[in-house]
């Protein structure tokens, strides 16, 4: 009878055993999984932090890129203008010209 209360007392103590143990890995489970939960947390966080420096650096970039297309639309157009003053100038001095040979030869 001491033999069998003996081996009824190791398998309980083997019990206990078991589930401290499985309780103390569970613990240490959900300890280290409440860790990597509040690092996903910190790395989630600075990256929403870095993507809106990102949106905000798009936004400028896109409003530079407008204001360079007005520049670049306005030297066109200065560039058409001159071209059209000097296609009109070259105009002029050939009429000019002809006019003042016609002038010439209506005197001669």
């Amino acid at each position: 009878e001491i033999d069998s209360l003996e081996e009824q007392l190791s398998e309980k103590n083997q019990e206990i055993t078991a589930m401290k143990t499985a309780q103390i890995k569970s613990r240490v489970s959900a300890s280290s999984s409440e860790g990597a939960k509040k690092a996903l947390e910190k790395q989630l966080s600075e990256s929403k932090i870095a993507l809106k420096a990102l949106n905000r650096e798009i936004s400028d970039l896109k409003q530079t890129i407008e204001r360079k297309d007005k520049e670049i639309d306005s030297l066109r157009e200065k560039l058409y203008n001159s071209n059209s003053a000097s296609t009109i100038g070259a105009d002029l001095t050939v009429e000019v010209a002809r006019l003042k040979r016609q002038l010439d030869q209506e005197i001669q």
